[in-house]
């Protein structure tokens, strides 16, 4: 007997992989990634890769350790902006670590 196959909208698959990955609220993260270039500017997204959003800490992968210093001077301009976009308290600290 053949299996029903079940057609899923690229929204449902998109939230049921962020779900699977343990990205936490992907509504936020969806929200934050597509705003992300627009905050830090297009150099600054193009050496960064968002990881995970958990419990109010963006987690942030840099492409390099210059970058995650760099990062680190720039982070709470970063929150500031962010919040200005996604609301107070939305997101509340920044982790940065190397690795695309």
């Amino acid at each position: 007997m053949k299996k029903k196959s079940e057609i899923f909208s690229v929204e449902e698959a998109l939230a049921s992989i962020l779900s699977q990955s343990g990205l936490g609220d992907n509504s936020e993260y969806l929200k934050i990634y597509k705003i992300w270039p627009a905050v830090v500017g297009k150099k600054i997204a193009e050496n960064t890769c968002l990881e995970s959003i958990k419990r109010g800490t963006l987690f942030v992968n840099a492409s390099s350790p210059a970058w995650m210093q760099e990062l680190h001077f720039l982070k709470d301009m970063i929150i500031e902006k962010l919040e200005k976009e996604l609301g107070e308290g939305t997101i509340k600290d920044i982790r940065f670590k190397t690795g695309l």
